[in-house]
């Protein structure tokens, strides 16, 4: 999928949170103005919302434990 299609993709369960977190489907481009420059930012309102409507709390899918092998 694309970028666009992650960001309007609404997560029925958990495991598809983390996928949604996993694919930057939560990442939002913003100008930082004393930068002069875009950085990137994790809307955790956004991931807060969809574990509300799933019935997981928020410290299940965020902060990701990274798999190493």
């Amino acid at each position: 999928m694309d970028w666009i299609d992650w960001v309007t993709y609404e997560p029925k369960n958990r495991d598809e949170i983390v996928s949604k977190i996993e694919n930057d489907g939560y990442t939002y481009p913003h100008y930082d103005k004393p930068k002069n420059g875009v950085k990137f930012v994790m809307c955790l309102e956004a991931i807060e919302k969809d574990c509300q409507a799933t019935g997981t709390t928020l410290n299940e899918v965020y902060p990701l434990q990274t798999k190493l092998f």
